[in-house]
């Protein structure tokens, strides 16, 4: 398969090919395709792979933003914004799936997430537990709705918060898991009042259409990982081993590792007083 789209990559025939994934397999597909000229990511001591590289190196503590900015600048093109948009759905009222939009400020809360190429990550979720304890504080002490996002591979752990929650306060928690496309997932999350999520993809989604974010870290560093964001908080354990995580490279200290057990209820709490700002009683 591979073959065959190197094969087609090369019918066509391209002036330039850029390498986004810093994987070097990417720089050796766009050597194999016969781009005339290679530019993009590589990791330290591969730069021979590219005609003009940019090492990412993910043991040095650097927002990702800056490597893309570095990418730019060897394409010829000065970076000058500072920050990014995404596009939602204008029909996100089609899909608010219970969300009744009566004047109570929404949590959206994304307990899954954290997957890389290789697949799920779980070493990099918090507790459902802890999700859902989280939950019941929003929704039966300060009064907001409260919603699951998350896509089908989601849905496991989207049911052990549930089922962690009171049965008075579940019925309060609707589940948008695997029922919204990314478009409609960005008009959700335009519309929240707060997002609490794992280090993954929702966090990011939220940041480009101005929720305020608390994001969860375990192994991965959160300044490498920060998104271009005001109203946004990582919440991390710093233990002695942190960070661990480079590329595939699984921890391998348990699931969750000791570093999102580490992080405690009142720590997400209190980051989310402070991003949430005057949204709701937070």
């Amino acid at each position: 398969r591979v073959a065959s789209q190197i094969r087609g990559l090369r019918r066509q025939g391209f002036d330039l090919g850029v390498a986004l994934s810093h994987n070097s397999w990417d720089s050796v597909i766009l050597r194999l395709a016969g781009a005339r000229r290679t530019a993009g990511f590589v990791e330290p001591g591969r730069e021979f792979l590219l005609d003009q590289a940019v090492i990412w190196d993910e043991w040095q503590i650097r927002p990702g933003q800056e490597y893309y900015d570095d990418l730019l600048r060897v394409l010829g093109i000065e970076p000058r914004c500072r920050r990014y948009t995404f596009a939602t759905d204008a029909r996100r009222g089609a899909w608010s799936g219970g969300l009744s939009g009566e004047g109570r400020p929404l949590l959206v809360v994304a307990p899954g997430g954290g997957r890389h190429p290789e697949g799920c990550a779980p070493y990099r979720q918090w507790p459902a537990e802890r999700f859902a304890q989280v939950i019941e504080h929003f929704v039966t002490g300060l009064g907001w709705q409260a919603c699951l996002i998350g896509d089908a591979g989601d849905s496991e752990v989207a049911g052990r918060v549930l089922a962690a929650l009171p049965a008075s306060t579940r019925g309060e928690v609707t589940d948008l898991t695997a029922r919204t496309t990314l478009a409609e997932l960005g008009g959700l999350l335009a519309r929240a009042d707060l997002l609490i999520a794992n280090d993954s993809a929702p966090v990011w989604i939220a940041a480009a259409v101005g929720c305020p974010v608390v994001a969860i870290f375990g192994c991965n560093h959160p300044e490498n990982h920060r998104p271009l964001a005001e109203a946004y908080a990582a919440v991390c354990a710093n233990l002695p081993c942190h960070p661990c995580f480079s590329g595939a490279q699984v921890p391998k200290c348990g699931t969750p590792p000791p570093c999102l057990l580490s992080v405690g209820i009142a720590e997400v709490l209190q980051a989310a007083r402070t991003v949430a700002g005057g949204r709701g009683r937070s």
